[in-house]
């Protein structure tokens, strides 16, 4: 695998800094890669919705950044950028316990 740039780190890293409610609810970055992000959020209260499990829209904001700064992890250029333009998510079980998404350019 090709190694990530400083540049694409920094950019993965100064975007992702940027995501306050993200941050505020203690997510981290776990991993950078050419290509490729993984972040970690935790179980907490703040992320619960009524039945006790973390909300979708949460969860769905973790997938969304994750997919986005995989997109900056290949950027060479600090004043280029990259935004979703379509995402969709499908739900197969209730997050009950902390939450990973790993973002992955596959093409």
């Amino acid at each position: 695998m090709k190694q990530v740039s400083l540049i694409g780190k920094k950019l993965v890293e100064e975007t992702f800094n940027k995501q306050r409610i993200l941050v505020n609810l203690g997510s981290k970055i776990m991993k950078v890669g050419h290509g490729e992000v993984e972040l970690w959020l935790p179980k907490t209260e703040m992320c619960l919705q009524h039945h006790g499990f973390i909300h979708g829209g949460i969860v769905t904001t973790l997938a969304d950044t994750a997919a986005g700064l995989s997109g900056f992890s290949v950027l060479d250029n600090p004043e280029h950028t990259c935004i979703t333009v379509e995402l969709k998510i499908n739900f197969i079980k209730p997050a009950d316990s902390d939450v990973t998404a790993l973002g992955k350019i596959i093409k």
